[in-house]
């Protein structure tokens, strides 16, 4: 199983394709240039075209048998496939990812091991698994940043959970610590009592411990780095696990300081842009026939090899376009997310998100988007009807 994996992370999607610079021919289509309606996809013509900026990195799951056919294990991870405007970044980026999801580089091999010496034919066994995977919360010409989690289950009456996350600096493919986002002269003073303020809800609901300011603070004034942080599209995030400072029972805490109190704090690269009032309409439609000379950047998400392709395009430019995987209630109404599997930090009149998936797949999946400021949701299944 081993040696599968790993060979399955090599070959997996290195680089997709890198999106032609800006100001380029092939990114700068004449505003003048009538529609080609041959294949039935209108995409109206643009005077300027930016690279796009897109992330897939969908779940992957393999297995281990016992003689008898019983599976005693199985492992969950993500590949990824990444498209920037300097494909040496995005290849830096993708390798160190892939070092990550590898099974030698995880507590899987010692999941399986245990899993091996446990069964010995029991008819009620449930297999030991080890399931890794991080969610895209933050995509732009900047900076990637993941948060994800670490699930192990040996048998025991739950699961043991352990939230993870890396971020990646866009301009040269560094994975991130947080010392290289505060600005060299931050006061670690400021950023605790940011964060405190930040859970000042969680605080005042009786959810964290009495002393948690005093943990805090104390993280920030040893030699020990702080590897519990992310950026999202909103803020430099901090993220404590259950007994850090609350109870089990009040999970993974996150407190969430807005970058507008960050000013002097962090790094100027490493705010998020902001985002014009831009608008569009999502768009989809079976890619049967489609002549592909029509989507001047395209960027792909394989769920299921033996499925249909499917393009989404927009009539505008919508921002943070985001792809989940989930359940959708009976109603269809509400949606209960599994993994966020894409990310584009903005998708343009001119840009394609090709899906391969089957129908089942498809009904399982989840578009969020932001317009014109307001965030945008529609299950993909009726996108495509």
């Amino acid at each position: 199983m081993k040696k599968f994996i790993a060979l399955s992370l090599c070959v997996c999607l290195l680089l997709l394709c890198a999106a032609c610079a800006p100001g380029s021919s092939e990114n700068t289509p004449d505003a003048s240039t009538d529609n080609d309606t041959t294949s039935g996809l209108q995409i109206p013509p643009v005077s300027y075209q930016a690279p796009m900026t897109a992330v897939s990195v969908p779940l992957q799951n393999q297995s281990s048998k016992a003689d008898d056919g019983k599976t005693v294990f199985t492992y969950t991870y993500q590949n990824i496939s990444l498209i920037l405007a300097d494909p040496h970044v995005a290849e830096q980026v993708v390798i160190d990812f892939l070092t990550r999801m590898d099974f030698t580089n995880t507590t899987a091999q010692s999941v399986l091991d245990a899993a091996k010496t446990a069964y010995k034919g029991q008819s009620d066994w449930s297999a030991y698994s080890f399931s890794k995977t991080y969610a895209p919360v933050r995509l732009d010409q900047n900076v990637l940043s993941f948060y994800g989690e670490e699930v192990v289950f040996m048998g025991f009456p739950r699961p043991t959970t352990a939230k993870i996350s890396v971020t990646y600096d866009l301009s040269t493919g560094k994975a991130l610590e947080l010392r290289d986002v505060l600005a060299t002269d931050y006061s670690a003073d400021s950023l605790c009592k940011l964060i405190v303020d930040a859970l000042k809800d969680q605080s005042t609901n009786g959810l964290l411990y009495s002393d948690y300011e005093y943990i805090i603070s104390d993280m920030f004034s040893t030699n020990t780095p702080v590897e519990s942080w992310y950026l999202s599209q909103r803020g430099l995030c901090f993220y404590f696990m259950p007994y850090e400072i609350a109870p089990y029972s009040s999970g993974t805490i996150v407190a969430q300081i807005p970058y507008e109190k960050l000013a002097g704090l962090i790094k100027d690269q490493y705010f998020s842009p902001e985002q014009p009032a831009l608008y569009g309409t999502v768009l989809g439609k079976e890619f049967v026939d489609t002549d592909s000379s029509q989507i001047k950047q395209l960027s792909e998400l394989v769920l299921d090899n033996d499925g249909k392709e499917y393009l989404i395009h927009t009539d505008g430019t919508l921002f943070n376009l985001c792809i989940e995987t989930g359940k959708w209630s009976d109603d269809g109404k509400t949606f209960t997310p599994e993994a966020a599997v894409f990310a584009a930090a903005s998708i343009s009149a001119g840009d394609g998100v090709i899906i391969k998936a089957n129908a089942d797949t498809l009904a399982a999946l989840r578009l969020t988007c932001h317009s014109g400021g307001n965030e945008v949701s529609t299950s993909l299944s009726v996108l495509f009807n």
